[in-house]
């Protein structure tokens, strides 16, 4: 994988597929936020503003206030010149950006978990990873020293640091449940439900981390659920690799069936056992009618067997973008077997070369 960086004025950071998410900036009364406070970016680009003890201060978004703040979900600066950043390997990468040249890895050993996630550096030179199946921390000398973690979750992905340092907010993409833990306890001290749905929070961020600057809201946003199904099936040119994928997925995972299949390479291949996450979102520059369906993006999370072998799991991101099908897309897939990905498509526009992926009103 090519890794590419960008830095802005304000030394925020893109890496790769490395998700950047900025809230708007408006004009308002800007309302400072209180130590301990946290802010959850949720994926209809509106915000939670949420007090230390988890209850909902105001929900900010488009339609009723903004936030001017920057989510970095997977980097941190070690130094001025050092970045920390994760690319979904079981190991957290390290980059010289005055250089411009790749540094050895900051662990020497592989994470407990299979892929690494969110990076958060700690006071002490040491690193906080969401690393999948755990949450893992690692001295600075890049030794594993503790983990955190909580029942059912086996998908930790976002990290946030409150000031001082001494405790970190942590979510999954799995479950909308955020959770506190101090460094100490491996369990977590206080947790609270976002009531959203799977795979809906995109970042957490804290005052002390970003200097988020809140602007109130006119009134409470309602989040609809988007409901229905996507089938279909085509193939994309990936790095001059074919990658072929059929499929028929609910966006409710109670509902039956769901069923995924994805071959590239020479002869691998992946079949979907259970979806356990699914999220269908409506993106406003895209229209996915005919039919008319009230979402075009399908993001998934679940389990399956690669080549046969169960314990695979699978992230990924399917639009459709309308007929005949040419600007439909994969944007993102992630198959990790054995603790290594197997298969790494990042964000981006991957558009079919053959095939139509088609979204469904609920029947």
């Amino acid at each position: 994988m090519r890794v590419s960086f960008r830095i802005d004025s304000q030394m925020t950071l893109a890496i790769g597929f490395l998700i950047l998410l900025s809230g708007s900036v408006a004009r308002g009364e800007r309302v400072a936020a209180n130590p301990g406070d946290i802010l959850v970016l949720l994926s209809n680009d509106h915000v939670q503003w949420r007090r230390p003890d988890g209850s909902l201060q105001q929900t900010l978004g488009r339609d009723s206030g903004s936030v001017e703040v920057t989510f970095s979900s997977l980097s941190d600066f070690a130094e001025p010149c050092t970045i920390l950043y994760a690319s979904e390997a079981p190991c957290v990468h390290r980059y010289d950006r005055c250089a411009n040249t790749p540094m050895t890895d900051f662990n020497s050993e592989p994470l407990p978990g299979p892929a690494a996630f969110a990076v958060r550096l700690l006071p002490d030179g040491g690193l906080l990873v969401a690393n999948s199946s755990v949450i893992a921390r690692l001295d600075a000398a890049g030794r594993l020293v503790q983990t955190y973690d909580a029942p059912g979750e086996d998908c930790w992905f976002h990290l946030a640091l409150d000031p001082g340092g001494n405790s970190f907010w942590a979510a999954g993409k799995c479950t909308p449940t955020i959770y506190k833990f101090d460094l100490v306890s491996t369990s977590p001290v206080l947790s609270f439900d976002a009531g959203v749905a799977p795979l809906t929070v995109k970042g957490l961020t804290t005052p002390g981390r970003n200097g988020f600057r809140p602007v109130l809201p006119a009134g409470p946003v309602n989040h609809p659920v988007l409901n229905g199904r996507m089938t279909g099936g085509g193939s994309i040119l990936f790095n001059e690799m074919r990658v072929t994928t059929g499929f028929e997925l609910q966006c409710d995972v109670t509902d039956q069936p769901s069923n995924l299949e994805m071959d590239w390479g020479p002869g691998n291949h992946f079949h979907l056992d259970t979806l356990i996450a699914a999220s269908c979102e409506n993106n406003p520059g895209v229209t996915p009618n005919p039919p008319p369906a009230p979402f075009d993006t399908f993001s998934g999370f679940g389990t399956g067997r690669f080549n046969g072998t169960p314990g695979a799991m699978i992230q990924f991101s399917f639009v459709d973008a309308g007929e005949p099908g040419t600007k439909d897309s994969i944007d993102r897939v992630t198959i990790m077997s054995g603790g290594s990905a197997v298969l790494l498509i990042p964000n981006g526009n991957h558009f079919l070369t053959f095939g139509n992926f088609q979204a469904h009103a609920t029947q």
